[in-house]
């Protein structure tokens, strides 16, 4: 749980020169944080910078359609910054930098809403039962009188629809309607948020996901996509442009696990996991060296695609008693 004394305050009064980063492979609570704290950080009057991935998904690049947010980009951290805040990284391995970054030298603020973060931070303000980091950011925005404008409110919104699949899955608290509530009033219209992050998509995209759909499979409660290398190739797709292809899978018939394998290169094979309520998904993941949500969890696993799916499937099937 967060506590009612953090350190966000002190942290943010100490340092002038911040950069702030976030997980690779960046999600939607990912990137709203990320720009919602860089906004928040400018708007105080801090020479502040952002770090994140080239793999930004498409429909998340609204966000950053901004030449100050380009212009004040860094693709390597070096050192001269004073601080850097990491935000929804469980872990130090979640982020683009190995164990030698000039990173892990700064003073760190870390923010997360993970289970299972490992307070890698100086200083760490960490709470699992919130269901976006950018719910989280919210608060320590209210509780220490940061002015929120349109743009800080629309990547909050961003961060939260993100994380709770649109306010359809059970993280989705009263709290977060009431967050929700407050930042529509920054006139950020909510309709075009949710059909950009999940209605959108390209005729590539489409065109993937007629192929991908086909290579389904049911066994038992659990149900698989296998996304092959070739088949990427094949459509010219990047990470950036896929489709949340696992949500495809869930809500099927008897379907209480669903797993997507997507080989991103020849033997390495991403792994998202979902799962419905009553079923810890984040047990798999962990065995398999990931980790993430009790219903929402990913790993990566280097080997051939076919015996990673045999190895997942066959102890997902005994984690689940069948």
């Amino acid at each position: 749980m967060m506590s009612h004394i953090n350190p966000f305050k002190s942290f943010i009064e100490a340092y002038d020169k911040i950069v702030v980063v976030t997980h690779e492979r960046p999600d939607a609570d990912a990137i709203g944080s990320l720009v919602a704290m860089y906004r928040c950080l400018r708007g105080l009057g801090k020479d502040a910078y952002l770090q994140f991935s080239n793999d930004v998904p498409a429909k998340l690049k609204f966000l950053l359609e901004d030449s100050e947010l380009m212009e004040r980009r860094v693709i390597t951290v070096s050192d001269n910054y004073q601080a850097a805040i990491v935000l929804d990284c469980s872990d130090q391995e979640r982020t683009m930098f190995n164990s030698d970054a000039v990173l892990w030298n700064f003073p760190l603020l870390n923010i997360d809403h993970h289970p299972g973060n490992t307070l890698f931070g100086s200083s760490n303000i960490h709470d699992d039962t919130a269901a976006a980091t950018g719910q989280m950011l919210y608060r320590l925005f209210a509780e220490n009188k940061v002015v929120l404008n349109q743009r800080i409110a629309e990547a909050l919104y961003t961060a939260i629809v993100g994380d709770t699949g649109g306010f359809k899955y059970s993280n989705t608290t009263s709290e977060v309607h009431l967050i929700a509530s407050e930042l529509v009033k920054f006139d950020i219209q909510p309709h075009a948020i949710m059909a950009r992050i999940l209605d959108s998509m390209s005729l590539k995209a489409f065109n993937f996901l007629r192929d991908a759909l086909k290579t389904v499979q049911f066994t038992g409660l659990i149900a698989t996509m296998t996304i092959e290398y070739d088949l990427m190739e094949h459509h010219k797709i990047s990470n950036a442009e896929l489709p949340e292809l696992v949500n495809y899978l869930r809500g099927i018939g008897e379907v209480r696990v669903s797993l997507l394998f997507i080989e991103i290169e020849p033997d390495s094979v991403n792994i998202s996991l979902r799962s419905e309520p009553g079923i810890d998904i984040s047990y798999v993941a962990r065995h398999f060296g990931g980790g993430g949500h009790k219903l929402a969890s990913g790993c990566s696993i280097d080997g051939k695609l076919t015996e990673v799916v045999e190895d997942v499937v066959t102890f997902t099937q005994k984690y689940l008693g069948q």
